[in-house]
């Protein structure tokens, strides 16, 4: 089945902590409570596609699923999570689209918030919220996120 719906990430700025990210969701409903426009924090660089180096992942085009279990106690709260995966990154590599506000609550996930500052993403809680209604309405498993660099 084709991938119909996206979500268009391009980082945008880094520092020796972290990686701040927009993305864009075109087909969003805003009104609706969905999240159209958003951050994500990442770790600091380099890209890789190794497991366990708690660095960001390489850009890409990703698959996304529901994770419905993780070994991360911090994350069970908010089961499901969108995970990332493509050929590059496998799904072990436990990618996920979670709840945080700095790096230090991330061992390689995309942190999802509303507004950002330096080092951190704001309102992470209500913008995961926002995300999942809109992955719900149409089918996780018909959206593909694509992750850019371009560096200001």
């Amino acid at each position: 089945m084709p991938k119909d719906h996206l979500i268009l990430v391009t980082r945008k700025w880094e520092t020796e902590q972290s990686t701040i990210s927009e993305f864009f969701i075109p087909d969003a409903l805003h009104l609706e409570g969905e999240i159209h426009h958003g951050y994500f924090l990442e770790l600091e660089g380099p890209d890789t596609i190794e497991e366990g180096q708690r660095k960001r992942i390489v850009e890409g085009n990703f698959n996304l699923k529901w994770a419905v279990v993780t070994g991360n106690t911090r994350l069970r709260r908010d089961l499901p999570l969108p995970h990332l995966y493509n050929s590059q990154v496998p799904e072990r590599r436990g990618i996920y689209i979670h709840v945080g506000n700095e790096p230090r609550n991330s061992d390689g996930c995309l942190l999802i918030g509303y507004s950002y500052g330096e080092d951190r993403v704001i309102n992470s809680r209500n913008a995961l919220i926002a995300l999942k209604k809109y992955l719900n309405r149409v089918g996780i498993e018909n959206v593909r996120l694509i992750l850019r660099s371009e560096y200001q």
